[in-house]
């Protein structure tokens, strides 16, 4: 996840992820959701079910992830390819 004006955000998969391992409580609409329904959040939230398991997997093994930038950034001026 990432800190913005002083509040903690989670991605997606990390939220469902802590909501299986029972460190984490999403609430919606004054409602607390289940893990299963926690998971039917990851399609509508474009986390497609293959990146999750890998991302889960990684988990339980220790491994610290971090999502990759969303674009590639080439400084003016350089080609690109």
């Amino acid at each position: 996840g990432f800190s913005h004006a002083g509040k903690l955000y989670c991605f997606p998969e990390e939220a469902v992820f802590l909501v299986e391992r029972c460190d984490l409580a999403l609430v919606r609409g004054g409602r607390l959701l289940s893990v299963q329904e926690a998971y039917a959040l990851l399609p509508r939230a474009g986390v497609a079910w293959p990146r999750y398991y890998v991302y889960a997997f990684l988990k339980r093994y220790g491994y610290i992830l971090q999502r990759h930038p969303a674009r590639w950034r080439v400084p003016k001026g350089e080609p690109v390819g």
